[in-house]
């Protein structure tokens, strides 16, 4: 980078109209090296050269000189190498690729001359490829998931290191894919998410998946639909559907569901005084209901402490028995549904307990729908 700005210097001196140009003007060693390199690897991997390909082959390239070549950056402008940490010998100077460019930037023209005249001294040794490596850009895997289970966690729950419950369904939706696609990792996230005892039913979760640098990255509509089959033959606990590739511009949508879309819930509901001569239609008859919430206890730990203003949209009431009801919600995504019935100490107001002037609790929670379209449907 630094014979790279000498020579540019030397070029501005030479060639007046230069003067106005950006020092990109004239390509980098870089890119000289990348398509010097290019037609002979397209005629030994048989395969045409893209420069924004999604596979990568990345070059190492170390010169035992480029130490020495520095120190008169360093000395100039110490504050970009500086890393702040003081020791018996001084301060720790961090000298790589990002220091030295962000350096160079910071010294004028005229003064880098001083300090680099042209032409550069002659290298004493050659450089030496140090490491090639093959990487493949990520592949962005959607679809949806529905959870059957009240004793499995969204993503793996550790606690002082220790699992708290023996997989997830972000393991259970992953493993098979990576084994497929051969992958070095994975990205989870997901349209929201559900607490370990609630179930996600009904068309399921949307969620996507980050697949970092697969080795087999090529994946037919074929392929997608037997990696599915085979998530949904390993456990009855999770089901998915319409899994397929999209892009990464496509997954953007996934988190407008976390927020500004509806959700559906059923809520098994038990209220210790009975229902007899209980107002249930109070529920029935409430449309678009403004409630605050504070953050509930439960999750103080681990979210900011504040007020939230959700709404929920309607309610239906169904009876189970003489202490017990369903209550099927349409919410605003965000709100808290076990809070919202039992009030959470009056930290949720209002709430099912105070709308009904008796104490109520919630027993089973259930997501019947997340209503976000995406990713598409697809027929399998």
């Amino acid at each position: 980078v630094i014979r790279q700005r000498t020579v540019w210097a030397a070029l501005r001196s030479k060639f007046s109209f230069l003067n106005s140009k950006p020092e990109d003007f004239v390509p980098s060693v870089k890119e000289v090296l990348k398509w010097t390199c290019s037609l002979p690897l397209q005629r030994h991997l048989g395969v045409g050269f893209e420069s924004n390909s999604a596979f990568q082959i990345l070059l190492t390239i170390e010169h035992k000189e480029s130490a020495s070549e520095t120190q008169s950056l360093v000395e100039y402008v110490p504050e970009v190498f500086s890393k702040g940490k003081r020791h018996r010998g001084g301060i720790t100077m961090d000298v790589n690729q990002t220091t030295v460019a962000t350096a160079i930037q910071k010294v004028s023209l005229e003064k880098f001359e001083v300090l680099y005249p042209y032409p550069p001294a002659k290298p004493g040794a050659a450089s030496e490829l140090a490491e090639v490596r093959c990487v493949h850009a990520p592949v962005f895997v959607a679809g949806r998931y529905c959870k059957f289970s009240r004793k499995l966690s969204q993503t793996p729950w550790l606690v002082d290191g220790e699992r708290k419950t023996p997989t997830s369904v972000q393991e259970l939706i992953c493993t098979p894919l990576l084994k497929t696609m051969l992958a070095s990792g994975v990205k989870f996230s997901s349209s929201g998410r559900e607490d370990v005892d609630v179930r996600m039913l009904g068309k399921g979760r949307p969620f996507c998946l980050e697949v970092t640098d697969p080795h087999h990255a090529v994946v037919s509509k074929q392929d997608m639909a037997e990696i599915q089959q085979r998530i949904n033959e390993s456990s009855s606990d999770v089901s998915v559907r319409d899994l397929q590739i999209v892009t990464k511009s496509a997954t953007e949508l996934l988190k407008e569901g976390e927020t500004s879309k509806k959700k559906c819930y059923r809520a098994l509901v038990h209220i210790p005084a009975g229902l007899e001569d209980l107002p249930l239609d109070v529920l029935t008859n409430q449309q678009d209901l403004c409630i605050q919430q504070q953050t509930p206890l439960r999750v103080l730990h681990r979210r900011t402490l504040m007020c939230r203003e959700r709404i929920v949209h309607s309610m239906r009431v169904k009876e189970v028995d003489s202490t017990h009801f369903d209550l099927y919600l349409t919410t605003q995504a965000g709100t808290y549904i076990k809070e919202f019935v039992h009030g959470d100490f009056g930290r949720t107001l209002p709430n099912v307990g105070s709308l009904l002037n008796a104490e109520a609790d919630i027993l089973e929670l259930d997501v019947e729908a997340v209503e976000l379209d995406w990713p598409p449907s697809l027929s399998n």
